[in-house]
């Protein structure tokens, strides 16, 4: 049952991150036309558009350390016997990365989602609790995928209507 589950994780987590990935590169892209189109109206019209609309970035703020539960350190450090590249060699370099990742931002799913395609028994089942944290994060996953999907970005990107951008505009006006 448990490996269903995670392979539903893992499905929503790639589709997040897939849609992620395209959202960040198409908001250049729209941003870009979008001034485009700001810089055809008059100066000062332009100039007030694109002080509003300009995406103001935040400075990246320090992470606090995370604590890890003793099942995301047991099970990563199996995952890392197995596959750590001084042991394995280059071969799993990449899953290593990934795995690394996994354990600094604490995901148990996914490293178990990791250990049960290298068939490592992490030795616990999944629990109840687990079961109903596992449905949460799909459920987070597959509603952020649908605002990414659903937005002025994407659907611009995806039709390439600049009326798009001119809907957006006005809502950020209104």
């Amino acid at each position: 049952r448990h490996s269903m589950l995670l392979m539903k994780y893992s499905a929503a987590k790639k589709q997040y991150d897939w849609d992620r990935e395209l959202f960040e590169e198409a908001a250049g892209r729209f941003q870009a036309r979008m001034n485009e189109l700001i810089g055809q109206l008059r100066k000062e019209d332009g100039q007030i558009l694109k002080e509003k609309l300009t995406v103001k970035h935040e400075p990246v703020k320090h992470q606090p350390k995370i604590e890890h539960s003793p099942r995301t350190k047991k099970i990563y450090r199996k995952i890392a016997s197995k596959i750590h590249p001084d042991k394995a060699g280059p071969a799993f370099e990449d899953t290593f990365r990934k795995v690394v990742a996994d354990y600094a931002s604490d995901d148990l799913f996914s490293l178990m989602v990791t250990a049960d395609k290298l068939d490592i028994d992490c030795g616990d089942e999944i629990d109840e609790v687990d079961c109903e944290n596992l449905f949460h994060k799909i459920n987070h996953l597959e509603e952020e995928s649908k605002k990414l999907s659903s937005s002025y970005v994407i659907i611009w990107n995806n039709s390439g209507d600049d009326n798009i951008i001119l809907d957006y505009i006005r809502e950020v006006m209104t």
